[in-house]
């Protein structure tokens, strides 16, 4: 007995294993969002799908005893079970799937045969997640959901995926990640560090240009839509095949890397720990309340890198902050400064600076933990105008710890504040508010205020992640911004 509607059955099933090309896929996921009455068939599907699969042991047996791996009888028993659960689970589209049997109450009978489509068994685990947010895939996102072969679309946060082989994959917004076998994944977009223990060896990242293979330990891809994708080795070695020449392979070893286009691998180097990766307005103000930016007056903004590699940052859209104590030329700190000279400053009764998080395309989060940043502010006024955004550099910016990560001169600061931003989170907005931050600007006398942010956490390799916010020069993101609630 066929069911009422094959080819919706099958756009199903297709669906949930991760089996559409990437056109039908957003085609299904626009019409699942539009149509109530397709997302009720789905849910009812589902429903189904999940009975059979608990009991594919016993149907499976059963249906090699009929001497088909197509064919299943459900007793009567079984089918008004199953027709009960879909109901109690919401679904009223039960009919499409399916239908009386001659020689029951409207017609059923005491058997019928249902067609079924194998059910791919899972290969993997999602183990972990951080701060996660989810687009339309096809898989579960439920931390300790088993996934079968199909596709996890990671909006926001980190990912961590086990495949039965004893791998993990660790997924970084924005990502998109086709599970295929206990030994292979497909990289849609996104960036991902994967670890390779023992008796793994071999396992395959496939991207749309190259097929990455894994002989130990660790290593990190990004896969980049609108540029070139890389390889990075965090230890061990992986080999690198390239699309145009399947039949050569490129060996990387511990802290190589090489980058890739469509048409061919392009040049490897050493990498330096700052991996390049590819990948506006703030609340509105109460009554009461005014708000500065970086980009008012003679605000300024900018960053510092020791070593200065690249510097000076003043026109960069980002403010990037990063602390490593091994490796002295990952170090970056940011330095604003806000114009007062048209607020009343013994006025000021509240005061809360905002910064808003954006993607730096530098490093790996999955090797930082949770990072806490402090806020200094600069009570050595007459520094405040002696540095500028266009030429400040790490040796002489002001109060700057040169020999340190994360210091400046306790004797020329004061702390006003800290906030964390959490592992895998690369959006959002974070605040420092309090008496420290009023009192400080309520002391300045010269009209410009000037603060230092900093990252106390370390990284845990080399390649961590590089921090960073939205600088006055941002095109869509909110600048730094001071809001001040004004006493009457």
């Amino acid at each position: 007995m066929k069911r009422a509607d094959d080819s919706l059955w099958e756009r199903f099933a297709r669906y949930r294993a991760g089996r559409m090309a990437d056109d039908e896929v957003r085609a299904f996921d626009e019409a699942l969002r539009g149509d109530a009455s397709l997302r009720e068939a789905f849910a009812d599907w589902l429903a189904v799908e999940g009975w059979l699969q608990a009991d594919a042991e016993a149907l499976f047996a059963e249906s090699e005893r009929a001497g088909s791996t197509q064919i299943v009888a459900f007793p009567a028993p079984v089918w008004r079970w199953a027709a009960a659960l879909a109901l109690l689970a919401g679904g009223s589209a039960l009919g499409w799937w399916l239908r009386p049997m001659p020689g029951s109450p409207g017609g059923a009978s005491p058997s019928a045969v249902v067609e079924t489509a194998p059910v791919p068994a899972p290969v993997a685990t999602l183990a972990d997640t951080r701060a996660s947010k989810w687009g339309a895939g096809s898989l579960p996102t439920e931390e300790g959901s088993r996934l079968q072969p199909g596709r996890l679309d990671l909006v926001e946060g980190l990912a961590t995926v086990r495949f039965d082989s004893g791998v993990t994959v660790t997924l970084e917004a924005p990502a998109t990640l086709e599970v295929e076998t206990a030994m292979r994944c497909r990289l849609v977009k996104g960036a991902a560090v994967a670890w390779v223990p023992d008796g793994a060896e071999g396992f395959q990242i496939q991207t749309d240009d190259a097929l990455l293979t894994d002989y130990g330990t660790r290593f990190g891809v990004t896969a980049n839509e609108g540029g070139p994708s890389q390889v990075l080795v965090l230890e061990g070695e992986v080999g690198v095949t390239h699309q145009r020449d399947p039949e050569t392979e490129k060996r990387l070893k511990t802290g190589e890397m090489v980058r890739y286009d469509a048409e061919k691998l392009l040049e490897g180097a050493e990498a330096d720990g700052e991996t390049a990766r590819s990948g506006a307005s703030g609340p509105a103000l109460a009554p009461g309340w005014v708000a500065l930016t970086t980009a008012d007056g003679r605000g300024a903004d900018t960053c510092v890198r020791q070593g200065d590699a690249g510097g000076p940052y003043g026109g960069s859209p980002l403010l990037m902050v990063k602390h490593s104590t091994d490796y002295a030329g990952n170090r970056r700190k940011a330095w604003l400064a806000f114009d007062l000279g048209g607020v009343e400053r013994g006025r000021i009764a509240d005061a809360e600076l905002v910064l808003a998080i954006e993607p730096s395309g530098l490093g790996y989060a999955s090797v930082v933990p949770d990072a806490t940043f402090q806020i200094f502010g600069l009570i050595d006024e007459s520094a405040d105008t002696t540095w500028e955004e266009a030429s400040l550099l790490w040796q002489d910016a002001p109060a700057n710890r040169v020999d340190d990560g994360f210091s400046v001169d306790p004797a020329r600061t004061v702390l006003l504040g800290e906030f964390v931003v959490e592992q895998g989170v690369s959006s959002g907005l974070r605040t420092v508010s309090g008496p420290a931050l009023a009192d400080f600007l309520k002391a300045d006398t010269n009209g410009i205020a000037t603060v230092i942010l900093v990252r106390t956490t370390d990284e845990t390799d080399r390649h961590g992640l590089v921090h960073a916010f939205a600088s006055r020069e941002h095109p869509a993101a909110m600048p730094p911004t001071l809001r001040l609630r004004m006493a009457d």
